[in-house]
C-alpha cells in the first residue's frame, strides 16, 4: 500500500509543483496590477482635489471682489458717507 502511495505521490508532486507556481505568477500579476491600479486612483483623486480646491478658492475670490465692487457703488451713490445705510 505504501509503495502506491508513494508512486501516486511521485506522479502529483510535480504537478502539484506547476500549479503553485501559477498561482505565485497570477498572485504576482494581480498584485501588480492592484498596486498600478492603486497609484493611478491616488494620482487621480489628487488631480481632482487640487482642482477642486482652486475652483474654491476661486469662488471666494470672486465673492470677495463681488463685496468690495457693491461697497463702493453705495459709497458713490450716497456721496462716500455710510449715514444713509
Amino acid at each position: 500500500m505504501e509503495r502506491i502511495v508513494s508512486g501516486i505521490g511521485a506522479i502529483f508532486r510535480p504537478i502539484a509543483k506547476e500549479l503553485i507556481k501559477g498561482g505565485i505568477v497570477v498572485a504576482d500579476a494581480v498584485s501588480e496590477f492592484a498596486s498600478e491600479t492603486s497609484e493611478q486612483f491616488k494620482d487621480l483623486f489628487a488631480e481632482a482635489k487640487a482642482e477642486l480646491e482652486k475652483s474654491q478658492n476661486q469662488g471666494q475670490e470672486t465673492k470677495e471682489t463681488e463685496g468690495k465692487d457693491s461697497h463702493k457703488g453705495r459709497s458713490a451713490r450716497t456721496g462716500g458717507s455710510h449715514a444713509n445705510e
